[in-house]
């Protein structure tokens, strides 16, 4: 233990005093001190960027579940306003679109999905009769989105 201290102080006197004995002022940084900052900001840049890409896609992945949710209520609200034309049997559907709903000024036009940044194009929704209940489910590109 005293040999390691002895190394030790040998060091630290090595880089405080200079030849004279006199206590040096530091003016700076050393380079190795640098490249210790830039390789830990570095891990920390590493770490951070998975994380905040995952909660950009899963903001984005919440906001059109949203916007979706938004076109459904439309539907709805087609629906209660065209009861004579929505299905009142077991197995009738009634399929609209988004531009039926604009036009119906039931939605708004130029809806965005978050996940591309342009508007929705083939967005419909189905309103089927099951069971003395209406179900309304949306489609985009013709496949179903649980909602």
């Amino acid at each position: 233990m005293k040999r390691q201290c002895k190394v030790f102080f040998a060091f630290y006197n090595f880089f405080v005093y200079n030849e004279n004995g006199d206590h040096m002022k530091k003016k700076g940084f050393t380079l190795i001190e640098l490249l210790g900052t830039l390789v830990v900001l570095s891990i920390v840049v590493v770490i951070a960027i998975p994380i905040v890409d995952n909660a950009i896609k899963q903001s984005r992945q919440k906001s059109y579940l949203a916007q979706l949710k938004g076109i459904e209520s439309s539907a709805r609200a087609w629906a209660a306003d065209h009861t004579f034309e929505v299905p009142s049997s077991d197995g009738e559907s009634k399929t609209l679109t988004l531009e039926e709903l604009v036009q119906g000024g039931y939605a708004e036009k130029g809806i965005m999905d978050p996940k591309s940044g342009e508007a929705f194009v083939n967005i419909t929704v189905k309103i089927e009769y099951q069971n003395h209940t209406l179900v309304y489910t949306v489609y985009d590109d013709g496949e179903a989105v649980e909602l």
